[in-house]
């Protein structure tokens, strides 16, 4: 008999569906199957099956079981991956200068960095190098063969590359080069950095060519899958450990791995453009860790003002501007998004076009009155990078700046070019203070029109202000309802939401307990409307 339920659970003749369907252990076996593709993504077992028939529904330590299974944790680990779109692999995070490159077939004899900045300075042109052993002369300095051109090259060495420490490759001699300093082309008295600088004819790419990437190797996909890897195992844990689901805003522990350490001790201070960062991540890089070491981890603790998943360096990579940090959080985790009304964009020539604070331009300010307080959270972490401008380095206001200077610092961290009357008072300003006091209190509702503790308080205090007035708990009590329904709740449900979202707080937001009462419902149960779009 429970063999002949168990086969009608994969066929049941038409005539006698109906029948079928309406006998409890059916139903319950209905249940069981709909729990285990929602809890763990795969079906009942047999001996589950057994179970439910036999006691004629699904008992409550089968359910919690689930619940406290690994496929459950993949379950949620795909649903974090949907909240915080954590696919930056294709992220450029270094610039050609530290891009080596494989030897063309009867071109090149060796590796090398065909970057023309470098190559030039090497030797006088984009090319490679000889193909012979180098030879140095008795100061030990690299010797060249030049042409009539002017062009000088030099042989290659052997190196062991950081990325296989197993092998041993060609590298033209001057990229092989493993100076961590080198004289300055321009003014030999000062020093460049050869791990962020090129201008030196002593600059290669460090010690087992562990400056420069190559990407044949994988090196570049390693880093950036470390850093989405890093982003999901953080929100992993705190599942995994039963911690208050509000530790994925709040939470400073970290899990860093082989890449992760190498790219911050090596590569992180030469993204040009592609991506400002530092040597220091806010948090101590493990001394036994190395690139190889792609599948171990070891946990660390942030400081500063990091907070949970907001300034993990896959989320500063993945969202650039403060503006796009603050909606992934209002569309993640407030359950927002940020839309103007219809009929508030005038026409195109109306002068309130022109206003430069987007917070009062016409159209903009429906947005932006709630959007640039929120990105003022992050106003101390660059854009287009993942630095932590703290206020010793990166003042409020610089001098420098407000004179004039086109300093690096000014020019990617400062507002230095007012082009209407109304900025001219924010020259010299780090760029989240510009208008960061100029919203009224009247526009923003709050009673204060002065966002500019925002920047300082970091996004710490978004995280807990979220959390106190309970609009995380009831975005993350939705959210997971509509995953497991299928569809978003309905209006008429909103009474039992409010139910969840009260339990979901007074558990300490216990997640697994959040997901447990959601399957239990009679609304789950009775598969109410599952998967109708409405």
């Amino acid at each position: 008999m429970r063999f002949l339920l168990l086969i009608g659970l994969l066929y049941t003749p038409p005539a006698l569906a109906a029948q079928c369907l309406e006998t409890d252990v059916n139903k319950s076996l209905q249940y069981l199957r709909r729990l285990s593709l929602d809890l763990r993504g795969f079906p009942p077992s047999t001996a589950e099956y057994e179970q439910v028939i036999s006691s004629g529904e699904v008992p409550g330590e089968l359910l919690q079981g689930m619940l406290e299974s690994e496929g459950f944790l993949a379950q949620l680990r795909d649903h974090h991956q949907g909240l915080l779109w954590t696919n930056v692999t294709s992220q450029r995070l270094t610039v050609n200068t530290f891009l080596i490159n494989e030897p063309r077939r009867n071109v090149d004899a060796a590796y090398y960095v065909r970057a023309f900045g470098r190559a030039s300075r090497l030797r006088g042109a984009v090319i490679g190098c000889l193909d012979e052993p180098v030879q140095y002369d008795e100061n030990g300095q690299i010797m060249t063969t030049c042409d009539e051109n002017g062009v000088c090259r030099e042989g290659w060495r052997w190196v062991t590359p950081y990325w296989d420490p197993s092998s041993r490759i060609k590298v033209c001699a001057f990229d092989a080069q493993e100076n961590l300093t080198g004289a300055n082309l321009d003014n030999p008295d000062r020093q460049v950095d050869c791990s962020s600088g090129i201008n030196s004819r002593e600059c290669g790419c460090g010690p087992n060519l562990q400056f420069c990437e190559y990407r044949t190797a994988g090196t570049h996909r390693a880093i950036t899958n470390a850093f989405a890897e890093q982003l999901l195992r953080f929100m992993d844990r705190v599942v995994a450990e039963n911690r208050p689901y509000t530790d994925v805003l709040l939470g400073t522990d970290i899990e860093v791995n082989g890449p992760i350490a190498h790219f911050h001790r090596y590569q992180s201070r030469h993204g040009g453009n592609f991506l400002r960062s530092s040597t220091d991540p806010g948090y101590p890089i493990p001394e036994d860790l190395h690139f190889t070491d792609k599948d171990r981890w070891v946990s660390v603790e942030r400081t500063g003002l990091h907070s949970g998943v907001m300034t993990l360096f896959g989320y500063l990579l993945k969202f650039q501007s403060n503006r796009g940090r603050a909606n992934r959080f209002h569309n993640a985790f407030l359950c927002h998004s940020f839309q103007a009304p219809k009929g508030g964009l005038p026409a195109s020539d109306d002068a309130c076009h022109l206003e430069p604070n987007l917070t009062k331009r016409c159209g903009c300010k429906y947005c932006h009155v709630g959007v640039e307080p929120d990105a003022a959270y992050w106003g101390r972490w660059s854009e287009a990078g993942t630095i932590n401008l703290d206020e010793a380095t990166y003042p409020m206001v610089r001098d420098d700046c407000r004179n004039g200077s086109r300093s690096g610092i000014c020019r990617n961290y400062y507002f230095i070019d007012p082009r209407h009357e109304d900025e001219e008072p924010y020259k010299g300003y780090l760029m989240a203070y510009v208008f960061a006091d100029a919203l009224g209190a009247q526009e923003t509702g709050s009673g204060d029109g002065d966002y500019s503790s925002n920047i300082t308080d970091g996004p710490r205090a978004l995280a807990q202000k979220s959390i106190d007035n309970g609009s995380f708990a009831q975005c993350t009590v939705s959210k997971l309802w509509t995953r497991f329904m299928a569809r978003a709740p309905r209006a008429g449900e909103a009474e039992a939401l409010q139910e969840l979202t009260q339990a979901f707080i007074e558990s300490n937001y216990d997640l697994r307990g959040l997901a447990r009462e959601i399957v239990s419902s009679e609304i789950y149960r009775g598969g109410a409307g599952h998967g109708e779009r409405r």
